[in-house]
């Protein structure tokens, strides 16, 4: 059976000709471009790779080839060490700490059915106060914790 709006649009494609089907298959559908179709860009305020090493080489007056290949050592570096349980420390940075979460009960969202969830190796990030300290607060953008559907945020009425 086709729906009412189904039935209006083949009534006015067969009307108007082919010209009109070919440009809505083209057109995709508004809820389904936002989910697919679109990908998110870096945040603007993202220290990126490529930035990360032109600062290197820009401070210590080397090439950004070299400052590239320093940075992409001491990743690999870190991330073997990481990959071999062991946890990475940065002075007045932070640590990089590798465990595995706990094997849980969970549900498909969905069909509701039971779903048993493996542990998972995980890394677990801890500032160091220094760099805690080196945030300027009037700059921190602070997220929104994400409410689920049919709830609506409560507000403080002074």
């Amino acid at each position: 059976k086709m729906l009412s709006s189904q039935m209006m649009f083949a009534r006015r494609s067969r009307n108007v000709g082919s010209k009109l089907l070919r440009s809505y298959a083209a057109t995709p559908r508004l809820d389904m471009a936002d989910k697919k179709t679109t990908k998110k860009a870096p945040a603007p305020k993202d220290l990126l790779k490529p930035e990360l090493t032109a600062a290197i080489a820009e401070k210590h007056e080397i090439s950004k080839a070299l400052a590239g290949r320093i940075v992409s050592e001491a990743f690999t570096v870190m991330s073997a060490a990481i990959a071999q349980g062991r946890a990475v420390r940065v002075t007045d940075f932070g640590r990089f700490q590798p465990y595995l979460s706990k094997a849980r009960s969970s549900h498909n969202p969905l069909t509701m059915e039971p779903v048993e969830v493996p542990e998972k190796a995980r890394i677990r990030f801890k500032a160091y106060p220094t760099l805690k300290k080196s945030v300027d607060p009037s700059k921190v953008t602070v997220l929104k914790p994400k409410t689920k559907k049919g709830e609506e945020e409560e507000e403080d009425e002074d």
